[in-house]
């Protein structure tokens, strides 16, 4: 996904150098590659479910890395599928618990699921990390947390 923020290969680039679309075609490295590299241009022309389908590709894979359901979590959460980006995100977050905005993801994920005390939970232990992102999101959900 950092090479798409980087602009080294365009969504076009992409969809002509490779049609990768079942488990079968993920033979090599660069194969996955490039998956990667089309969900995460997907991603970034918001096409979050052409991004979800590469990233269940991907899955295929075994891949057991924390940025992987973090993006998964993303997409997940702005589908508004918010169990789905709840699982991911608390996947993530057990690969790596220092990846705070892993607990943004699940924050809203809760927030929206009605669970507002776990959500109050994880934008606290962000916050007590020093992420700026938790801090706003708490001053608007929850007005008054800093007197608590």
């Amino acid at each position: 996904y950092s090479l798409v923020k980087e602009k080294k290969m365009s969504f076009k680039q992409i969809k002509t150098s490779v049609n990768l679309s079942s488990k079968d075609s993920l033979r090599t490295s660069q194969d996955t590659s490039y998956i990667n590299l089309r969900g995460a241009l997907k991603f970034s022309a918001d096409d979050f479910e052409g991004a979800l389908k590469d990233l269940e590709l991907l899955s295929l894979q075994n891949i057991n890395e924390f940025d992987f359901y973090y993006w998964r979590a993303y997409a997940f959460l702005v589908l508004k599928r918010f169990p789905n980006a709840l699982e991911n995100a608390k996947k993530c977050i057990s690969l790596n618990p220092n990846y705070l905005p892993a607990y943004i993801v699940s924050s809203t994920a809760l927030y929206k699921l009605d669970r507002k005390e776990e959500s109050y939970n994880d934008l606290k232990f962000a916050s007590s990390r020093g992420d700026s992102t938790a801090i706003k999101i708490l001053d608007i959900r929850f007005p008054g947390w800093r007197e608590k």
